[in-house]
């Protein structure tokens, strides 16, 4: 019976708050739209609404639209929101990442609150009423890079997001507008990496006026931090969120990853306006599919569940540079560290070591592993290690019976650093190592022959297998040096002759134009040999006689057309003339056209409105407007032809 009496009371307390035009959880005469409060994204609800629970996704500009910035694949993202009774939720998102101009995304969210009882003045029923909001939005964010003096500032990311609101109740709707301003920084130094912190300022907008009564947005101030550890393994999020008129609460979470594919989400809001305080949720994630579930509990009332897809797409926009490709990779064994993963942490850090010896951060952590390893050796959870070594060493093995050795020989050696009296790794390497040998000097006779037979592509690809399994192979490198020197030479003497083809064939064109008296083709194509062959003395002579004849072939045609009243093809073929030689003789020809045409356009447009004249006069005004637009064009300042046009637009 309390659980219906509650149920009963929502619903009510939803219809007084349409018909006040203020929104869902609100009391009447507060705040409109009040569902832009409704968390938006699996994740991010699952996290108590947090900031950084929607960093680099497209749902990110529900909360702070500069968490976009850090997307770097085009994305698309869907919601589906069974909420308390009939009220549903669908939002749509996309967002598209671009190397410079930062990221544009948009989104629909509509909002719908199934069928609402009606009531008259004297509470008597009129009948079942139904209500939506909608919101589309748009939304821009970019990292940047500051230099303040002496200090580089690098990683701030700002965002802005506009929306246009609309809502509806039965035939009554009302719209508006609303804008939050986002930003977020990720903090450095040595006790602080991987905490990052962030603001928004949400729904800045005049409100949204109902039935005469206008009513505020929900404004609100957020202030977050988020702190990873081991890796990204273990994530937690606190934000400190200001709701005006109805105060401050905190919300908390955490995320645990498991696999790297798997999440765990718990969050805590102690939002004053809300039944429920803990959320909760789980995730699955790949480089294309992400799908998050939330459940969160509104006690006697009912549950909710969301459920969100996002599908990332296309290429990226920012090419990662080989230390960050590299920092990242070290990230990941630190995830996979904080998942007790050892062995799988010390393979990722064991290869970056072999390409990269230099990198301090991932040797300090290897050497961290290594001493992990030591202390579970000669502690109660050596049975741990056993276990795990073991499994690397099965992976290894099964590598060796599909014939990949390359990965085969690095997973038996990463065996014999945990476990140095490993016989059967050492006979597997040893075996591997003496197989590698024949393979070398194999490849590197097959390279010889090729490179004797000038096939340097083939001789090129034998000595790079070669240096694949033996690196420090001296012959190898040098001869692999010759090949790249013989290729280049090679792509350069191909070039050169495709370039001297080109030169012939646009050469023997030119001469054909210039036959035929096409001037301005000729010039075109002995120009276009010159550029290719600049020592071709035929085509820089003939380009020249060209550019004379063109010369003197539109100086001509353009006095001509001047002498007989044509003046438009006057000053275009006077025009080219000055073009290819402007010489003071075409120069002035041209000017005294212009001037000549200038005059004569204001005596054609004045016979122009009095054919317009007399055409609107016997009743002809399609054929008037037409004649007047010409002389408004020919002279602007014709003003009667422009009072005729307005007498016909009147």
């Amino acid at each position: 019976m309390n659980a219906m009496m509650k149920k009963l009371g929502l619903c009510a307390s939803g219809l007084a708050i349409a018909l006040a035009g203020t929104g869902l959880f609100a009391a009447p005469g507060k705040n409109t739209a009040n569902f832009l409060k409704v968390d938006v994204g699996g994740k991010a609800v699952a996290m108590a609404g947090t900031q950084y629970a929607s960093e680099n996704d497209s749902f990110a500009q529900f909360y702070n639209p500069s968490l976009l910035a850090g997307l770097s694949r085009r994305e698309a993202g869907f919601m589906h929101n069974e909420f308390i009774d009939d009220l549903r939720q669908e939002v749509f998102t996309y967002a598209h990442p671009t190397p410079r101009f930062g990221t544009f995304a948009g989104a629909l969210n509509y909002f719908t609150y199934g069928q609402i009882e009606g009531f008259d003045k004297n509470g008597a029923r009129t009948g079942t009423l139904s209500a939506r909001d909608i919101l589309i939005s748009g939304s821009w964010a970019k990292t940047w890079k500051l230099v303040l003096g002496e200090r580089v500032v690098e990683g701030l990311s700002t965002g802005a997001t506009l929306k246009i609101l609309s809502r509806k109740l039965a035939d009554e709707s009302a719209s508006g507008f609303a804008l939050d301003l986002g930003a977020n920084y990720p903090l450095k130094g040595k006790y602080l990496d991987g905490l990052k912190i962030a603001g928004a300022v949400q729904n800045l907008g005049p409100g949204i006026k109902f039935k005469g009564e206008s009513s505020p947005l929900p404004q609100t101030v957020r202030i977050g931090l988020s702190r990873a550890w081991f890796g990204e393994a273990l994530t937690a999020d606190f934000d400190e969120v200001l709701q005006f008129g109805s105060g401050a609460y905190p919300a908390l979470a955490l995320q645990y990853k498991v696999l790297n594919m798997f999440h765990l989400r718990v969050g805590y809001k102690a939002a004053k306006d809300l039944d429920q305080k803990l959320t909760y949720g789980v995730g699955f994630e790949n480089p294309i599919f992400r799908v998050d579930y939330a459940f969160v509990p509104f006690g006697d009332v009912g549950d909710t569940h969301r459920v969100s897809v996002i599908y990332r797409f296309g290429k990226t926009s920012r090419l990662a540079t080989a230390d960050d490709q590299l920092k990242t990779k070290v990230k990941q064994a630190k995830t996979l560290y904080g998942q007790g993963l050892l062995v799988d942490a010390f393979m990722i850090c064991f290869q970056i070591q072999r390409v990269a010896p230099w990198l301090e951060e991932n040797n300090k952590f290897l050497a961290k592993i290594q001493q992990d390893f030591k202390e579970l050796e000669a502690g109660d959870q050596k049975e741990k290690l056993v276990q795990q070594a073991t499994a690397l060493f099965n992976r290894a093995e099964a590598f060796f019976e599909a014939g990949n050795l390359l990965d085969a020989r690095t997973e038996f050696q990463a065996v014999l650093v945990l476990q140095p009296d490993n016989k059967a790794a050492q006979g597997y390497l040893n075996h591997i190592e003496s197989q590698f040998l024949s393979f070398v000097e194999s490849f590197y006779r097959a390279g010889m022959i090729a490179f004797a037979e000038e096939n340097y592509e083939k001789a090129k690809e034998q000595f790079e297998k070669v240096l694949t399994i033996k690196p420090d192979h001296a012959e190898s490198q040098a001869q692999l040096a010759r090949c790249v020197e013989m290729l280049e030479a090679k792509v350069k003497k191909e070039k050169e002759e495709l370039q001297k083809f080109m030169a012939e064939k646009n050469y023997l064109s030119a001469m054909e134009a210039f036959q035929k008296e096409n001037y301005e083709e000729s010039y075109r194509l002995f120009g276009e040999v010159v550029n290719i062959s600049p020592d071709h003395e035929d085509a820089k002579r003939n380009m020249e006689l060209s550019k004379t004849k063109l010369y003197e072939s539109n100086l001509e045609t353009g006095r001509n057309a001047a002498g007989a009243g044509n003046w438009e093809a006057a000053i275009s073929h006077l025009r080219k003339a000055v073009e290819v030689n402007d010489t003071h003789e075409a120069k002035s020809a041209l000017a005294d056209a212009q001037r000549r045409w200038e005059l004569q356009k204001k005596v054609l447009s004045q016979n122009l409105y009095k054919e317009g004249l007399e055409a609107f006069l016997s009743g002809d005004k399609a054929k008037a407007q037409s004649v007047w637009k010409r002389a408004v064009e020919l002279d602007s300042d014709n003003e009667e032809a422009k009072r005729g046009l307005q007498r016909l637009t009147q």
